[in-house]
C-alpha cells in the first residue's frame, strides 16, 4: 500500500510537534552535549531505557551524528531505532552516522534526503522497513552485512537509484569506507 504524500507531511508535522521533557545531556563518545544542541526528536522506552530517533528539529540540518547514548536525569538510554518518516524530507542532510547500537530502521526514514551522498548501515541493523532510502538518487549505500538479512523488507530500497555495497565489497580506510 502506497502512503499519500499528505499522509506522510502530516505525520512529518506531528512528529515535529512533539516536545521534549526534563532533558538535561547527552552522552557521545564518552563527552556531553547540551540536549538544547541537539537536533533530534526522539521517544524514550522508560522500560528497556532505549530510545527511538522519531524526527529532527531543523529539517535543513546538514550533518548529524546520532548519539548511541543519551542520559536524561541520570538515567542512560541506548540508541535502538530509526523511526518511521525520521529524517523524512531532509533533503540537505549530507551525512548521518548511525550507531552499532540501532536494530530497525523504519519505513520511509530516509525518503527525500536527496543530499545524503553516503550511509553505512552497521551488522547491528536486523530490520529496515518499506522504502527507507526512496528517492534518495545520489546515496551510496554501505552494509556491513555480506548480504541483504532476511528481516529487511523485500523493497526496503524502493525506488532507489543509488549504489549498494554489502560487507565483503567494500571495507574501512582510516574510518572512511572505501571499495
Amino acid at each position: 500500500m502506497k502512503i499519500s504524500h499528505g499522509v506522510k507531511i502530516l505525520s512529518a508535522l506531528l512528529m515535529a510537534m512533539t516536545t521534549l521533557g526534563g532533558c538535561t545531556s547527552t552522552e557521545s563518545n564518552g563527552s556531553y552535549v547540551d540536549l538544547k544542541s541537539l537536533n533530534i526528536i526522539y521517544d524514550l522506552d522508560e522500560t528497556n531505557h532505549t530510545y527511538t530517533v522519531i524526527g529532527v528539529k531543523d529539517r535543513q540540518v546538514e550533518d548529524l551524528d546520532l548519539p548511541r547514548l543519551l542520559t536524561i536525569d541520570n538515567v542512560t538510554y541506548e540508541l535502538e531505532s530509526i523511526g518511521a518518516y525520521a529524517f523524512y524530507d531532509c533533503g540537505f542532510i549530507n551525512t548521518i552516522t548511525i550507531p552499532n547500537s540501532v536494530t530497525s530502521i523504519g519505513v520511509y526514514a530516509f525518503e527525500y534526503c536527496y543530499s545524503l551522498e553516503s550511509i553505512i548501515i552497521p551488522n547491528s541493523v536486523t530490520s529496515i522497513g518499506y522504502s527507507a532510502f526512496e528517492y534518495c538518487y545520489s546515496l551510496t549505500i554501505y552494509c556491513e552485512a555480506s548480504s541483504k538479512p532476511s528481516g529487511w523488507h523485500s523493497h526496503w530500497n524502493y525506488n532507489f537509484r543509488g549504489t549498494v555495497y554489502w560487507g565483503d565489497e567494500w571495507h574501512y580506510e582510516n574510518g572512511v569506507p572505501t571499495r
